[in-house]
């Protein structure tokens, strides 16, 4: 028995990735969708989600660190 395939997942209309010129420890995502909503379905997604959630505990951690100097 097959199941039937999802619907397919609304992608970038363009997508960049790169390092940033003038600090080497930032990354910028850049990513044009063909809407609004588009977008916002695809912020609500699983990976997506999963994704948001980690990157917040990152950025939580490293402004949390106390300075070394």
């Amino acid at each position: 028995m097959f199941l039937p395939a999802p619907p397919p997942l609304p992608d970038p209309v363009a997508y960049g990735l790169a390092h940033d010129m003038l600090d080497p420890t930032l990354l910028h995502i850049i990513q044009r969708w063909e809407s609004e909503e588009a977008l916002e379905f695809h912020m609500r997604t699983p990976h997506a989600v999963r994704l948001n959630d980690f990157l917040k505990k990152i950025f939580t951690s490293v402004e949390k660190k106390p300075d070394s100097k």
